[in-house]
């Protein structure tokens, strides 16, 4: 009969086989978010055909003195660490707005399960070809909630948080966002270099949601959201969700055919956590199909 250590060994070795190809795999293909049944705080969404892309309308609806944390629509079920981030937006401000107002639109993530805390890049379309260069040079922004909304940032900081794009109210634009750990990279209409460059984002570096967001008195669309994970950091070797960002251990059978005891040994080592485990004993196999990458242990012969 062969030692417990063996097997360990026999699987640690095949999950990091798995892992680090589907990791690889997970990073190189997008996952499209749907925009539907959307958490909405302080906005209205509604499903439309805009400028021939099918689109999600949100607009302002909140109190007038709301903060830049108000208004979100929230994606359901994402979640989103590091990556890459992509979007076709467009912003204008609603018909009855004030000429003050700038059409802001933009992405918001890493959100916290009470929406409270969040990162955020967005644009500000009628900044874009104004004829005023200061005007102008304010036209992408990052900001960071609570704590740093873009008065305080540019207070303390002026120019370090915002920079310049060439934007048209109401037209489609197509906005890039990378993020890793504490720095983030915003890229505008496939430029190959970034509008905007953050090296310290101001929360903390955690998984969190995705959501569409807009300022004050803007009516906003946005379409083809697209996620990819970059989950190279993680220690553990399980696969990259492509869709989560997530690393998410592999489902393993063990092949035991000598003894129970060796199967439940095993897959119960504390040097392997998380797994989703099954025993298959004295060369039984198993009907499940299973979506996720999955590992097989047979003993070493």
């Amino acid at each position: 009969m062969k030692s417990e250590s063996t097997y360990v060994l026999t699987l640690a070795v095949l999950l990091i086989s798995s892992g680090a190809q589907s990791a690889g795999q997970g990073r190189q293909k997008p996952a499209t978010l749907a925009l539907d049944k959307l958490e909405l705080h302080n906005v209205k969404a509604e499903p439309v055909t805009y400028l021939g892309r099918r689109a999600m309308r949100v607009s302002d609806a909140g109190p007038q003195d709301l903060d830049d944390a108000g208004r979100l629509a929230v994606v359901p079920g994402s979640s989103f660490q590091d990556g890459t981030m992509e979007v076709n937006l467009s912003g204008d401000t609603a018909p009855d707005a004030p000429a003050n107002l700038r059409g802001f639109v933009g992405i918001a993530f890493r959100i916290t399960a009470d929406r409270s805390r969040f990162e955020c890049f967005y644009l500000r379309p009628k900044n874009g070809r104004s004829e005023d260069q200061l005007q102008r040079n304010h036209s992408a922004q990052y900001i960071s909630i609570p704590g740093f909304g873009w008065q305080k940032l540019r207070s303390d900081t002026p120019g370090k948080y915002e920079s310049y794009a060439d934007l048209i109210p109401g037209q489609w634009t197509q906005m890039k966002i990378q993020v890793a750990g504490s720095r983030a990279q915003l890229y505008v209409n496939g430029a190959e270099q970034p509008t905007l460059i953050v090296n310290d984002l101001k929360q903390s570096s955690v998984n969190g949601a995705i959501a569409l967001w807009v300022g004050p008195g803007s009516i906003a669309h946005f379409a083809d959201l697209k996620v990819t994970p970059d989950c190279s950091d993680h220690r553990l070797p399980w696969p990259c969700d492509s869709k989560f960002g997530e690393r998410v251990p592999p489902e393993v059978e063990f092949h035991a055919p000598e003894a129970k005891e060796d199967c439940e040994r095993v897959v119960g080592n504390p040097s392997l956590p998380g797994l989703r485990k099954s025993c298959v004993h004295a060369g039984k196999t198993t009907d499940r199909i299973n979506s996720r990458p999955r590992a097989i242990l047979k003993p070493p012969t």
